[in-house]
């Protein structure tokens, strides 16, 4: 079987390129127009700077990019977004920033947030409505609120401090006023337990008085019309002994210094400094009201009733040498002085009250 190349078998007739006649038609032929090209090329956002690309502004109604907080556009924001998210009117945000329209603000541009100037309202004469309907009409977010307000004044921050030191000194006396009511109250509850009284000792000058009044009664009838001496001289000595009951006079419980006075309201009595063990004396013959340590700071405490009426207080004793209901005489050592109670030396804590109501212990004391 022959074998050949294809070249060789192909015809070698000449082929001649013609164009084409344009197309015959009976009816209208639309024609197209390729839309033109552009060069193809990316979109890239400049970020201008409020304050360097743009001058500042004040819009009039009060806004003004002085004192503003700059910020820049994040990606997906608008200007509208924006100024919600600060709580600021839209309008105010653009003018401020040199901005005709929310279109020219794109993701990166640097804006500065206003700050709202009352002054500025009133230098260039435009009516705008007060902060309150603005408030009303935008978004609550009270911390944007209260910058756009600003500081306030120091005279007012003054008298707010004012306002609260007056309330704290105000509470502090209600405090101690109460403090002292209460330990009054303890004190007359202690006070007011039964007890066995004493024999009142104006018995013995009745007695005395009714045997010098018979005695010169019976002078009388020996010598009539001469006054017998003794019933005046008993009747002048009870007067002087109802004058000493009226005002008592005490001794002093021990000798020492006093190292912290009387204050209504502070201390309702005298501390005396004193070394541990030193004897504790009655103030003035009595009966033992209480002896014990039940009442909170003042460690073991002794209460002694006097006929006239008054209460001394004997406290923060080492040891007590009394008992409840013991009669003791004026001098008589009722305790040993100690550290005992809210103290942090050895020392006396001793009051005089008369009834419930604590009062100055020095004015009442004589001597040892």
């Amino acid at each position: 079987m022959p074998t050949g190349s294809i070249g060789s078998a192909a015809p070698t007739t000449a082929v001649q390129s013609r164009p084409l006649a344009p197309p015959r038609s009976s009816g209208p032929v639309a024609s197209y127009t390729p839309p033109p090209s552009y060069p193809s090329q990316r979109t890239a956002y400049a970020a201008p700077y409020a304050g360097a690309g743009h001058h500042l502004h004040k819009d009039g109604a009060g806004w003004t990019a002085e004192g503003g907080m700059p910020v820049v556009v994040a990606q997906g924001e608008t200007a509208a977004i924006v100024a919600r998210r600060y709580s600021i009117p839209e309008n105010a945000l653009l003018r401020t920033n040199g901005f005709m329209s929310g279109a020219q603000v794109h993701p990166g541009t640097r804006l500065i947030i206003p700050v709202y100037n009352a002054s500025l309202v009133a230098s260039s004469g435009v009516h705008v409505r007060p902060h309150r309907q603005i408030a009303e009409r935008m978004p609550a977010h009270h911390d944007h609120l209260k910058f756009v307000r600003g500081p306030q004044p120091a005279a007012v921050r003054k008298e707010h401090r004012e306002e609260k030191r007056a309330k704290a000194e105000a509470r502090k006396r209600h405090e101690a006023e109460a403090k002292e009511r209460h330990h009054a109250e303890k004190i007359a509850k202690i006070e007011h337990k039964p007890e066995i009284k004493p024999a009142p000792e104006k018995h013995e000058a009745r007695i005395q008085k009714v045997s010098l009044t018979e005695t010169g009664s019976s002078s009388a009838q020996k010598k009539p019309g001469i006054d017998p001496m003794p019933t005046a001289t008993a009747r002048v000595e009870d007067t002087k002994t109802a004058v000493e009951a009226a005002i008592p006079e005490f001794r002093w419980p021990a000798h020492g210094r006093v190292i912290k006075g009387f204050k209504l309201g502070a201390n309702d009595g005298i501390n005396i400094a004193l070394p541990e063990g030193t004897s504790v004396r009655a103030a003035d013959a009595g009966v033992v009201a209480y002896a014990g340590n039940g009442l909170k700071g003042y460690g073991n405490l002794i209460l002694l009733r006097h006929p006239n009426g008054f209460v001394t207080a004997y406290a923060n004793n080492g040891e007590i040498d009394v008992k409840r209901g013991e009669k003791v005489r004026r001098g008589q050592v009722i305790a040993k002085s100690g550290q005992t109670g809210n103290v942090a030396t050895p020392q006396l804590h001793f009051e005089v009250r008369k009834g419930a109501k604590p009062v100055n212990p020095i004015q009442y004391l004589a001597g040892l």
